[in-house]
């Protein structure tokens, strides 16, 4: 039986960009069992291990490694992360490359649901990925102050790789946080704010988000109290900070 017929994977995820670009979402290397399937699949197509891959021939190759991958995300690797170009062929070694890269940018779920191991439980997937958040989060957290400005949060999930945020029907949702968040804490965001908004984001597919927001947003009533005695002046540091 073909590895394609034995494991249901989650929809993969594409590279992320900007200022986390070196940071993926899982460990860089192939494990063992990854690179062992890669080569048996390029063993079945290729007799020949100095063969050169036809560039059309990539997608067939994935496919039957289990990895469905769209034309434009597809791309989007090739072009974006291995700056291929215009080549039409491949070695072996580049095509490990790029799947090496696919594999480095998903989760650490999906690469153990991959291999077909045993599953993290959920709360140790949720740590994972909270986990992730804060490291993404402490990257543009510049002042280290726990906040980050919702001017930036379409910026940063576009880099998470999350491009399809900055499609025009998302001007209204996030011009809605940023107002939320100047009354709250002069355009600033905090971590359980930026990870609700990420999760909201990335969970739902763009068409099952309310874009025109009607319902307001909630407030993060730890950090609000935290800082509601001194509101005026922290928004005075930060915005100071900022400058």
């Amino acid at each position: 039986m073909d590895y394609l017929k034995m494991v249901h994977l989650p929809k993969l995820l594409p590279p992320r960009k900007g200022r986390l670009a070196n940071m993926k979402r899982s460990h860089e290397e192939l494990t063992p069992s990854e690179a062992q399937l890669a080569q048996e699949q390029l063993n079945k197509m290729y007799s020949d291990k100095d063969a050169i891959i036809d560039k059309q021939d990539i997608k067939i190759i994935l496919l039957r490694l289990n990895l469905k991958i769209s034309d434009a995300l597809l791309n989007d690797y090739i072009l974006t992360q291995l700056a291929w170009g215009e080549k039409s062929e491949i070695t072996f070694e580049e095509f490990l490359g790029l799947f090496q890269e696919i594999l480095s940018n998903q989760t650490p779920y999906f690469r153990l649901v991959y291999t077909d191991k045993q599953p993290f439980s959920e709360a140790d997937l949720a740590q994972l990925n909270l986990d992730d958040a804060k490291r993404v989060f402490s990257i543009y957290d510049d002042t280290r102050s726990g906040l980050i400005a919702a001017d930036d949060l379409k910026m940063i999930l576009s880099d998470m790789g999350f491009g399809y945020v900055l499609a025009p029907d998302f001007s209204s949702y996030f011009s809605h946080i940023s107002k939320h968040a100047e009354t709250t804490m002069c355009g600033f965001l905090n971590f359980d704010e930026f990870v609700r908004i990420h999760n909201e984001i990335v969970d739902k597919r763009p068409e099952q988000i309310n874009l025109t927001l009607n319902h307001s947003l909630p407030v993060s009533y730890t950090h609000l109290r935290a800082h509601e005695t001194l509101r005026y002046l922290v928004c005075r540091l930060l915005l100071e900070k900022k400058k």
